[in-house]
């Protein structure tokens, strides 16, 4: 897919529009509060030695002081509420970034899991993620935090173009583009410096890899048998002369530029101020304005300079929140005409017709021309070499891929058009990556929030699985966390203890279609026989497909499919795919010997 891009204005409506939903709309009064108190500290603050001069010329000294001592607390007030609008600002936008993650993660949970998976989806993602969690610089933070900046710099900037415009307008184009050739040195030099921090992060991506492996313990057998410490010390020596070489290379553009930049600010200060120093010996101006014009002369490139740091600051984050918002239209499910309806919780047919997937950047299919169908209750064996095809064929089943040639029906109807949320419950699938939440027992079993949590049918499926003694032993019982992520007192389930966890959840869940995609891969094949006799004894009266690298599993199936290539090219029971002696019959005879000891048990 091409990459979105839009405009900042686009940016800023759709990013302060969801501004209003987390945090409402407090943040105009306070946007004002600073613009006014900002613009007034600035200009109070240069115009005090001004009026300072003249009161105390023309009025009495007790007088002049009571004045002066009054200008100085209303600069004080000013000066404070700048400072509070500031950090209202700086807050609410932070506040608001926090809260917006809540939108990316929603996006992440809700988003087409193939699109999800894919090599373009999990770089869209990780570009997307700078925009909220790269700290308040980068991203929809800086861009609207600038937003009340540079209306402040614009508001001050026409109140001393005007207070220098009724001098000499000439004088106000004359500063005016001087100011402009300083922006433009500024702006040459954070372009330069831009190229220069893509080098360096280059060097910093490859040290940070060094580091990264260097602490990694599964590592250390290898560097410290190959004595591999002196390349890796070498290496990260080189990478840091070069990293130093790029910082020095930035440090000197900044230093050239803030001389050329100091240099012009001399020759523009000496002609704006050489022009009101003659006005005032024609006694054109008195001293308290001349200082007031000096003071406006030296403010005025001030705010140019800021109007074009906020426009840069936003500019150069605008690619940031192009990423995000690019990744965010990326996988969104199409519900035009997901109008398809099934019988939730009721029993149901599934029908492949010439369903074909293949991989993106691969050429031959992983799943080629299937056509299937699958009867209500009816248990299917899945088996075949590694990449034979078969976790594609369960995926595209449950709907987490969409097959590019062919149909995929259940009772009947095309499964596109029915909206994802309704076809997933239909689903109990175990994975081959088996893993828990580091959450309670309770969450990682019902996959629900607390209050939707039925505990008397939870505690029922940890029965069946059995797996309700180990949850009698643990310190909390149901609420016990699992895993040391989140917390040191968190339990470690063991691979057995997990398998009967994966199958608590699928038997809570209570969906009319089972789907074991391996769970039992890292047991042994006793261990493993054992468990899939579990999930059969629990799947009488659903549909079930099983997968399994072994075939233990496929003795008690009403059907095996053999795929080769992604296609079926074997299909009947374990009885009479071994009198056909084809390559059902040569896996089951090489894996023999691992069903020699079960059937002594049995």
């Amino acid at each position: 897919m091409e990459k979105k891009t839009y405009s900042l204005w686009n940016h800023i409506r759709y990013f302060m529009g969801y501004f209003h939903k987390y945090e409402g709309y407090m943040i105009y009064p306070v946007a004002i509060l600073y613009i006014v108190c900002s613009v007034l500290n600035s200009f109070l603050g240069m115009a005090f030695a001004s009026a300072a001069v003249k009161w105390l010329t023309l009025e009495k000294a007790g007088k002049a002081l009571t004045i002066i001592l009054g200008y100085v607390l209303l600069l004080q007030v000013v000066e404070m509420g700048e400072s509070l609008g500031m950090e209202k600002i700086y807050g609410k936008f932070f506040l608001y970034r926090a809260s917006f993650s809540r939108e990316f993660a929603k996006h992440c949970l809700t988003m087409d899991y193939q699109a999800m998976e894919s090599v373009e989806g999990q770089k869209k993602q990780e570009a997307a993620r700078r925009n909220i969690w790269s700290g308040n610089e980068d991203g929809m933070e800086p861009v609207l935090r600038n937003i009340p900046i540079l209306l402040k710099n614009v508001i001050g900037l026409v109140l001393y173009g005007t207070l220098v415009g009724s001098q000499n307008i000439y004088l106000l184009v004359y500063l005016f583009v001087t100011a402009l050739v300083m922006c433009f040195l500024t702006g040459k030099n954070a372009k330069r410096h831009t190229r220069i921090l893509e080098e360096e992060n280059k060097k910093w991506k490859k040290y940070s890899y060094l580091c990264e492996e260097i602490t990694n313990v599964k590592n250390e057998k290898d560097i410290h048998m190959y004595h591999a410490s002196d390349w890796f010390i070498n290496s990260m020596k080189k990478l840091q002369g070069e990293i130093m070489y790029f910082v020095h290379k930035a440090r000197i553009g900044y230093f050239g530029v803030d001389i050329c930049q100091l240099l012009f600010a001399g020759i523009r200060d000496g002609v704006a101020y050489g022009y009101f120093i003659l006005q005032m010996m024609h006694g054109n101006i008195t001293l308290p304005e001349l200082l007031l014009y000096l003071g406006v002369v030296a403010g005025f490139s001030g705010w140019m300079e800021q109007i074009f740091e906020s426009i840069r600051t936003m500019m150069e984050n605008k690619p940031i929140m192009d990423n995000y918002r690019d990744f965010i239209e990326f996988g969104m499910e199409d519900t035009t005409g997901k109008t398809g309806k099934i019988a939730s919780g009721s029993k149901h047919e599934i029908r492949l017709e010439h369903v074909s997937f293949t991989y993106p950047g691969k050429e031959e299919p992983s799943i080629d021309d299937v056509s299937l169908t699958i009867s209500p209750q009816e248990k299917i064996a899945l088996v075949g070499m590694n990449g034979a095809g078969k976790s594609t064929l369960i995926k595209l089943i449950c709907g987490l891929y969409q097959p590019q040639k062919g149909k995929i029906y259940m009772d009947g109807v095309d499964v596109t058009t029915i909206p994802k949320e309704h076809y997933f419950e239909e689903f109990s699938v175990v994975f081959q990556e088996v893993f828990s939440f580091a959450f309670s027992l309770a969450d990682n079993v019902t996959c629900q929030v607390p209050e939707e949590q039925e505990k008397d049918r939870m505690i029922t499926c940890l029965k069946q699985a059995g797996l309700m003694e180990r949850v009698e032993r643990m310190p909390k019982g149901l609420e016990t966390v699992l895993g040391k992520e989140l917390s040191r007192k968190g339990v470690l389930l063991s691979g057995g203890e997990m398998q009967k966890l994966m199958l608590a959840r699928a038997l809570y869940r209570n969906a009319p279609i089972v789907i074991l995609d391996e769970p039992t891969a890292a047991l042994d094949p006793i261990a493993e026989s054992r468990m899939y006799e579990k999930y059969y004894s629990f799947t009488k009266d659903k549909m079930s497909i099983f997968i399994s690298h072994r075939l233990s599993s496929t003795r008690f199936c009403d059907r095996i499919l053999f795929l080769q290539d992604g296609r079926i090219v074997e299909e009947g029971s374990h009885e009479s795919l071994m009198k056909q002696q084809g390559a059902y019959a040569e896996m089951f005879q090489v894996q023999a010997h691992y069903y020699q000891e079960e059937e002594v048990l049995a």
